[in-house]
């Protein structure tokens, strides 16, 4: 019986290391060209929160292995390699997992090395090229690893694991290094170059070139020179930021040495078109500010490929419609733009068509060496230029030396030049006293014009009162005749009191000038002072006065001006409008004005006069519907003290009609 059962479990024992040899079978390596994919020989062990290497030994005997990847968990994969060469031999474990990867020694659980972008270049594995892990592995010595997957996977895509020959690698990282000191020490060199050409013809083509030759060369061996400098950036951000960052750059000095190149004109359509392209470089510059980790996917890496594409093409399409007016320099301009085109159709043909690693592609090699063609030629394109401006220059030398001898006969036509710039500096002088003359002359009119309506609108009320007086003392009138008369005389005495106190105004603005002290004043308050003053005379020609003014209307002016202007303006209406009329009073608020409407139904006024008033001219005084009297001052001084105030005054009006007058004051 103890037999059978020692048997039984020895049977299980083997079952179950069967699966586990099923599950993460040996691999057996050669150092060839040629890789193996390692991914359908391990043993895959998902965990939904993170472990240490002590604890996955100590529990994977007692889980099942899966033989694919969880992208939902950390993955554990467990796998065998036996080296076959007689030799030591340096393998590169690599995969498409873009986030963190760690490799350990499944025995000693020591730390053999570990990749990903996220992690900093001096903590790789190896700098030169991201995404390798080194496996040594002594002749025909057979060796059990522990790999940790630990991040972001591929969304649509399969996790694949692949060993590489060190030999093939090491060659690969040696060619990449070479290249990309040999493309900056040529970049280098010819910006130097540059650099001190411009120094001495200081010509602003020439910066825009450093500018380009700068961020080409930056966006080209970024990652090599972070790993010289032993930079602490993770490789994700030098990758994907830094390296958008000098290609958004190095297209922007891209354009400006064009458009500096073929001296564009700024009102031109490709000068602002191309600015104006410039501008979209923005929106993969403000993407990638607000971008999340992701190693797979990138909108702005999208747009920013389709921004380059459009701008070489625009670029081209722009240097042919330079070479009608620029001829050879267009034609040197478009040759050297021919092998970086070139180089990029096919870089862009094998990442479409091909899924072979870079060190089996001719796109890069072909772009570097494009790039390489492109810089030498637009320097001979940019010396042919300068050579261009030289002969330029000579032309203008040339046309100097004209000048110069035509200068002797200009000096013999100096002296009357300048006799006949006397007689039109006389004579625009003179046409100058005239004017003044004309408006001292309006002046004096207006002046007159004053008096002359003192004359007759304040010495009439005072002629008949005086008369009217008389009578009665000489008992010529009755009193009941005296007190009928003196009801009309009231009125017009009112309306001269009114007058006289916009003389005396206007006198004061005209002698010290109009002196402004602005705060803020709650329009509604001042509006019903002010109609609470003329109330009477409203009710005494039962005019309905209705005020439809919001409280707490604020405007920021002066308040004794203002409320001239409102009392004015409401007594105005008071005296153009029949008994039983009405008279609204309304405002409306604006983002930095008020709007204050004074709106009558009376006689209203010719258009003559409208226009006069808008104009700033002075009109005679009209009576009112009453006999009112005024001097016509009033709306004038209305308009100066808006003026003082940063407001402005519209009146319109339709003869019998009524009359509406807007003001516009400022809130602050």
């Amino acid at each position: 019986m103890k037999t059978a059962k020692s048997f039984f479990v020895f049977l299980l024992l083997q079952i179950l290391l069967g699966f586990q040899w099923a599950a993460a079978q040996e691999i057996e390596l050669k150092d060839t060209v040629s890789t193996v994919d390692i991914t359908s020989k391990c043993a895959i062990y998902p965990f939904k929160e993170a472990v240490s290497i002590q604890k996955f030994k100590a529990v994977y005997q007692k889980l099942n292995p899966t033989d694919s990847i969880n992208k939902e968990a950390e993955n554990w994969i467990l796998f065998t390699l036996t080296n076959q060469n007689p030799k030591k031999e340096l393998f590169y474990l690599s995969s498409n997992f873009a986030d963190q990867m760690n490799l350990f020694d499944f025995e000693t659980e020591e730390p053999i090395g570990q990749t990903g972008l996220p992690l900093p270049i001096h903590q790789l594995s190896r700098g030169v090229a991201i995404g390798f892990i080194p496996i040594s592995l002594e002749g025909g010595e057979t060796h059990q690893y522990l790999l940790k997957l630990k991040g972001e996977y591929p969304p649509n895509e399969q996790v694949n694991l692949k060993i590489e020959p060190g030999s093939h690698i090491a060659q690969y990282d040696r060619e990449s290094e070479i290249s990309s000191i040999a493309i900056f020490a040529i970049i280098l060199s010819f910006f130097i170059f540059n650099f001190l050409v411009f120094l001495i013809f200081k010509d602003k083509t020439y910066l825009y070139y450093l500018l380009y030759l700068i961020n080409l060369g930056l966006w080209m061996v970024n990652l090599w020179l972070a790993k010289w400098l032993n930079l602490s950036y993770s490789t994700y951000f030098i990758q994907h930021y830094i390296n958008n960052v000098f290609l958004i750059f190095f297209n922007l000095a891209y354009i400006s040495f064009a458009l500096s190149y073929f001296s564009t004109d700024k009102k031109s359509k490709w000068y602002k078109f191309l600015c104006a392209y410039q501008a979209l470089y923005l929106i993969p510059f403000l993407l990638q500010l607000a971008h999340h980790k992701n190693y797979y996917t990138h909108s702005e890496d999208t747009i920013l490929a389709l921004l380059s594409l459009g701008n070489i093409i625009s670029i081209l399409i722009f240097s042919i419609s330079n070479y009608s007016k620029k001829g050879r320099v267009a034609v040197l301009f478009l040759i050297a733009e021919v092998p970086l085109i070139s180089a990029g159709l096919i870089l862009g043909f094998e990442f479409l068509v091909s899924n072979a690693d870079n060190s089996y592609k001719l796109g890069p090699t072909a772009f570097k060496i494009g790039t390489i063609l492109e810089i030498l030629l637009f320097s001979f394109a940019l010396g042919n230029r300068y050579r261009e401006q030289k002969i330029s220059l000579m032309k203008q030398i040339e046309e100097n030396a004209l000048l110069k001898a035509q200068r002797s006969e200009e000096i013999n036509q100096l002296t009357l030049a300048k006799n006949i710039e006397l007689e039109q500096t006389v004579k625009s002088r003179t046409a100058e006293l005239e004017k003044r003359n004309q408006q001292l002359n309006k002046l004096n009119d207006e002046k007159n014009k004053i008096f002359s309506i003192i004359g007759h609108d304040l010495k009439s009320p005072l002629a008949s009162l005086q008369q009217i007086l008389d009578l009665y003392l000489n008992r010529d009138i009755t009193h009941d005749e005296f007190k009928e008369m003196g009801g009309i005389l009231s009125e017009k005495l009112k309306g001269m009191s009114n007058s006289l106190q916009n003389l005396v105004i206007w006198g004061h603005s005209q002698l010290d000038g109009v002196n402004t002290v602005k705060s803020k004043v709650d329009l509604a308050f001042l509006i019903h002072e002010k109609a609470h003053l003329l109330q009477m005379a409203a009710e005494g020609k039962k005019i309905e006065l209705i005020i439809d003014v919001p409280e707490k209307t604020m405007a920021y002016v002066d308040v004794n001006q203002t409320g001239v202007v409102i009392q004015n303006l409401i007594n105005n209406a008071i005296k153009f409008t029949r008994e039983n009329g009405k008279i609204m009073i309304k405002t409306e608020e604006q983002s930095d004005f008020v709007l204050v409407y004074f709106m009558d139904n009376g006689t209203g006024m010719s258009k003559e006069i409208v226009n006069k008033i808008n104009s700033n001219n002075l009109v005679e005084s009209s009576p009112g519907t009453s006999g009112e009297v005024g001097t016509g001052l009033g709306l004038s001084i209305c308009k100066e003290m808006l003026t003082a105030n940063n407001g402005e005054i519209w009146v319109e009006s339709i003869p019998n009609k009524g009359t509406n007058i807007q003001i516009k004051l400022p809130k602050s």
